[in-house]
Order: C-alpha cells, then sequence, then structure tokens
C-alpha cells in the first residue's frame, strides 16, 4: 500500500500536493476494513499535521474532504461484510463463540459498535447528496464534517419511530428560521447557562438544532464555555457547520463554584469558528487586556466582538433581553 509521508517539498510539487496525492493513492488501493481504516487514520494525522503547521487552508479542507470519503468507503465495506452478531451487553463476544462461523466480529476489524454505525450511515447517504456536500464544502473553504453529512439523512429511524421530525426547535426559534433572517455572527453559551442554573443540557438534541440555516456564508460563531467543556464545545461548533479558529480566555471564577454534576468551573473560553471564509479584525493584546480590566461582562463582550466580527449578529442563548441594540436575541426561548 502507498505510504504517507510528511517530507520536504519537491521540486516540481509543493507539499501540499505530495501530501494530497500520497492519501488519495493510498485509499485507491485499500480494499479491506483494516486497510481503509488504517489510510483514515493516516489522512487525519496529515489534516492534523497541515493545520498545526499552518500548510494553508485548502490543504486542510482537502485532506478533511479525503477523511471523510475514507469514513464512507469504510461503511460500505463494513455493510458489505457477514458481521457476526454479539452478545447481549457485549459489542466483542459474539452469541456463541465456540461455534464454527465465517462470520467476522467487529473487534477483529478493529471497530467499535458506535464507530461501525456512523460509518454505515455516512454510506447511506445518497451518492449525489454526499459528491454535493463536498463539492460545497471545498468551494466555501470549509472542512468536511461528519456530523453535517449525516445531517444529511434526516433523523435516525429510532427517532422517526418515537414521532420525532428532528430536535425540539424552541417557538422563538422557528419563528426566526420562517423569517428567513441570516446572521454574519453568533454568540453561544449553553454550557455557561447550564451551569447558572444548574440544569443539564440535551447534548444531542444541541447538536441538531438547525443553526446553519441561520448564518450567512461567511459568518462567525463565538462560544463561550467553561474549560472543562471544551470537548463538547468543539463538537458542538462542528455540528453546527462551523470550524475551529481561534480561543480567547474569557474569565476565571471561584474555586468553589461547581456546575449541575459538582463540576468546578475554573475558566471561561471565548472559542472562535468560522464558517466560509469572514474576516476577522485583529486585537492587540493591549486591546485585549483592556477589556479584561473592564469587568469581561456579557454587554463587554458583545462589543469585543463587535469589535472582530462584521454583523449582524444574533445571541443564541441569552434567554433575555438584548444587552445591545445591534444584537437580536432568542427572546424566552434559548437554544438548548
Amino acid at each position: 500500500m502507498t505510504e504517507i509521508t510528511v517530507s520536504k517539498s519537491t521540486e516540481n510539487q509543493s507539499q501540499e500536493l505530495v501530501l494530497l496525492s500520497q492519501a488519495h493513492a493510498a485509499l485507491m488501493e485499500a480494499c479491506t476494513v483494516e486497510e481503509v481504516r488504517d489510510v483514515r487514520d493516516r489522512i487525519e494525522a496529515v489534516r492534523s499535521y497541515a493545520k498545526k503547521a499552518r500548510l494553508g487552508r485548502e490543504m486542510v479542507v482537502e485532506a478533511s474532504a479525503l477523511r471523510l470519503r475514507s469514513e464512507r468507503r469504510l461503511g460500505q465495506l463494513l455493510q458489505q461484510l457477514p458481521l457476526a452478531k454479539a452478545a447481549r451487553g457485549n459489542q466483542y463476544r459474539a452469541i456463541d463463540d465456540d461455534e464454527e462461523t465465517e462470520q467476522v466480529r467487529l473487534q477483529d476489524v478493529g471497530i467499535t459498535k458506535s464507530d461501525s454505525s456512523r460509518l454505515q450511515r455516512i454510506a447511506a447517504v445518497p451518492e449525489d447528496q454526499f459528491q454535493a456536500y463536498v463539492k460545497e464544502c471545498i468551494d466555501a473553504g470549509r472542512e468536511c464534517s461528519t456530523a453535517a453529512c449525516l445531517r444529511l439523512l434526516g433523523p435516525k429511524l429510532s427517532d422517526r419511530k418515537r414521532g420525532r421530525k428532528g430536535s425540539r426547535i424552541s417557538p422563538a426559534l422557528r419563528m426566526l428560521l420562517e423569517s428567513n433572517s441570516r446572521f454574519a455572527t453568533l454568540l453561544a453559551s449553553p454550557f455557561v447557562i447550564e451551569q447558572r442554573l444548574g440544569t443539564a443540557i440535551d447534548f444531542s438534541d444541541l447538536c441538531r438544532q438547525p443553526i446553519a440555516k441561520l448564518v450567512t456564508a461567511d459568518s462567525h460563531l463565538y462560544l463561550l464555555t467553561p474549560d472543562s467543556r471544551l470537548t463538547q464545545a468543539l463538537q458542538l461548533m462542528e455540528a453546527w457547520g462551523f470550524s475551529y479558529a481561534s480561543c480567547l480566555p474569557w474569565q476565571v471564577g471561584s474555586s468553589t463554584e461547581t456546575g449541575p454534576a459538582g463540576t468546578c468551573w475554573s475558566q471561561q473560553l471565548l472559542l472562535i469558528g468560522r464558517r466560509g471564509k469572514p474576516v476577522l479584525a485583529e486585537l492587540s493584546p493591549a486591546e485585549l487586556q483592556r477589556f479584561c480590566r473592564a469587568g469581561l461582562s456579557d454587554e463587554l463582550m458583545m462589543k469585543l466582538i463587535e469589535q472582530l466580527s462584521p454583523g449582524p449578529y444574533l445571541d443564541l442563548t441569552s434567554n433575555a433581553a438584548s444587552l445591545n441594540d445591534n444584537w437580536t436575541t432568542i427572546s424566552g426561548g434559548r437554544v438548548g
């Protein structure tokens, strides 16, 4: 199989093209679940390297597209395998381990049950819709997202059986969607609201909110989160169709303050995500310190965002009257 290596640029090809060419060739040659899985992992390593080394946005986007294609190929191969039925409560052990069988266990190919389900759902996306989604991401300079790809299928069968048509949408958000309003900059703080109210949010439902229908092609998402929820915050950002761009430390809280599960909320981070190619204004360290010294209030945060990103502006989670005339809020109907 073609090896994917990170090497110096050749005379005729840029390093980016070499890496992409190797990844694409390896994926084309792979023909088993194990081979495609290894290629998928290597492609992800290439994408991460390109991002850290700042080899260019185009390279990162192309790598994310290859990663999604490899996951789709994995799903197609898994659909063809005679997978053994697992024993109840054990995704790896077959119902009768003593029985001679040609069935394959997920453990044998290094795939978990949840990954198998996700990969096969990616494979179930109609070919024309899948190709259109990948092209849309590449044209917009946006990384391909597994979560966004899966939304092309609509709600899971289990959700439809329960009579659900997807996520629970608040009346205020539904009215905003029906008005066909579009915003260039969004602000959301669901995990901070969760901590303040002491009530848990439905994270899966939050990820399914149709936020992408509210934004312009080039837009920013500012996501305020406690540092302990950073992983989920990044997952939420991806589910809403944004890719991570930057981060600002926002607030250091009390060491005695705890969340609904007893977690200490020591620091808040203001994550910045982007969709398309929006312009983010530069902010000097001195200007940031000036904001920090002023008290780090919600109103001040909105003013900071206005200096960094253009409007129109939408606050998704304040559940209160707007603190600033430049902002629209979903009053009385928080998202999440």
